[in-house]
C-alpha cells in the first residue's frame, strides 16, 4: 500500500505540469533515503521517478539531482542547502515527515516549489 502511495504521488508530480509548455530545463532536486532505515523505499522512489521520467520525458526536459539524506532531517537540510546554493533547482522533492518538516521554512524563504512525500 506504501509503494503504490508513493507511485501515484510521484507520477502526480511528474504529470502536474504537461512537459510541453516548459519553456527550458527543469532541474529538481529529490531527496531520498537511499541509505539508513529505509533505504529500501527510498531507491523503490528513486527508481520509480527514473522510470516514469524516461518513459515521459522524451525531449529530457526535466533533470532530477538524487541526494542521499538517510532519512536524517539534518542531511534533508544540508541537501536542500545544495541543491539551492550550487544545483540552482526549480523544484525539489523531499521524503518522509521528519524531513519535509526541516526544510519547510527553507522552500518558503527561498520561494522554491517543494513537494513532500511523508510516511505519516
Amino acid at each position: 500500500m506504501l509503494c503504490r502511495d508513493l507511485f501515484v504521488k510521484i507520477i502526480f508530480l511528474l504529470f502536474v505540469l504537461p512537459l510541453s509548455v516548459i519553456a527550458e530545463q527543469l532541474r529538481v532536486g529529490v531527496s531520498l533515503p537511499l541509505t539508513g532505515p529505509v533505504a529500501k523505499v527510498g531507491v523503490a522512489v528513486k527508481n520509480s521517478i527514473l522510470l516514469a521520467d524516461r518513459d515521459r520525458d522524451k525531449k529530457n526536459q526535466v533533470t532530477f539531482i538524487f541526494e542521499d539524506d538517510a532519512y536524517t532531517p539534518k542531511n534533508t537540510v544540508t541537501a536542500i542547502r545544495n541543491f539551492i546554493s550550487t544545483k540552482n533547482v526549480d523544484a525539489f522533492v523531499v521524503f518522509g515527515s521528519g524531513p519535509s518538516l526541516a526544510v519547510g521554512d527553507i522552500a518558503e524563504q527561498e520561494k522554491i516549489p517543494m513537494v513532500s512525500i511523508s510516511t505519516a
